[in-house]
């Protein structure tokens, strides 16, 4: 081999030698730092059968309200009814409002995945380590898993029509923990013509029966 070659590969093996450990580095940074972890919904599941989390719901309150994990906190990543997302500190100094410290499990999830991947970036950059669940409660209710609902408890409608209600809304759960999407959506329809009934004949105003109705919608935007 010439003198030249050999130089040539020297000048090489030295850039290498100089730049990999940067790579490296900035690498194991990157994961120590910033890194939350993607899981499904069956791992996540598994989590909280084992108690490993806490679990944080970043939606809005209406959403929350039409269903949610069980145990989950509300803390939520964006206002309702615009698209200004609350700063990093804002989410945080909510989060540890709710008694979340940074030596806890966190499992943080959404609608459908967008908005929790910013808040569990958000926590990670923060020191918590954080799951984050794909695809969802959409992924969670897909797969037959249960949510508690609490719309219908409270709103000011009078208890017996709570009481038919809920029996309405816990149908379309049931028929969903059942893989019947088609008819936990027909179940939402009749829901809302009860809703709708119930308003003619003076049993719910006008108000309740918006509330209702939209919170209802809430639910079929899970199943879709």
């Amino acid at each position: 081999m010439n003198k030249k070659c050999l130089l040539f590969f020297a000048a090489v093996l030295i850039t290498l030698l100089i730049i990999l450990p940067g790579i490296a580095a900035a690498e194991s940074n990157a994961y120590t730092n910033n890194a939350y972890t993607n899981i499904s919904a069956s791992t996540a599941k598994q989590m909280l059968k084992n108690n490993e989390v806490v679990v944080i719901d970043v939606r809005v309150e209406k959403e929350f309200n039409a269903a949610h994990l069980n145990g989950a906190v509300l803390v939520p990543v964006k206002n309702l009814g615009t698209q200004e997302y609350f700063s990093e500190g804002d989410f945080l100094t909510k989060v540890k409002e709710s008694g979340i410290t940074n030596d806890k499990k966190v499992l943080v999830y959404c609608l459908s995945g967008s908005r929790s991947e910013n808040a569990s970036q958000y926590l990670a950059n923060n020191g918590y380590t954080v799951y984050n669940m794909k695809g969802g409660i959409r992924a969670w209710i897909d797969a037959g898993y249960s949510v508690v609902s609490t719309f219908v408890d409270i709103s000011d409608v009078d208890n017996c029509i709570k009481h038919a209600l809920n029996a309405q809304i816990n149908c379309v759960f049931v028929l969903l923990e059942n893989g019947c999407d088609k008819k936990a959506g027909e179940r939402l329809d009749k829901f809302n013509h009860f809703v709708d009934k119930m308003k003619e004949i003076n049993r719910i105003n006008n108000d309740q029966a918006i509330y209702l109705k939209d919170e209802a919608e809430f639910i079929r935007k899970m199943i879709i």
